[in-house]
């Protein structure tokens, strides 16, 4: 399982200091299905966190994944992500 993207972050400066949901976009490049996945993320390198995902993503599915919310301040940001499948 590999992470592809963010979604549905709005643009620095619009929502500055407002809690935002964080949303992955997440892919099984592998070719058994998974069932599950623990996903390490952060912004900008603080408050590592830990989600455990559960569900189905079959070769070459895609998923959005909410992993959780964040309050983002003004400016720019890194949203870092390691996602590491569990049991097929």
């Amino acid at each position: 399982m590999a992470l592809i993207g963010v979604a549905n972050i709005a643009p620095a400066g619009n929502n500055s200091g407002i809690t935002q949901p964080v949303k992955l976009i997440l892919k099984n490049y592998g070719i058994s299905t998974i069932q599950n996945a623990t996903i390490q993320w952060d912004v900008d390198g603080n408050n590592s966190r830990t989600y455990n995902w559960s569900g189905t993503a079959n070769y070459l599915d895609t998923v959005e994944v909410y992993v959780g919310d964040y309050v983002f301040g003004p400016g720019q940001h890194c949203i870092n992500a390691v996602p590491s499948a569990g049991t097929r």
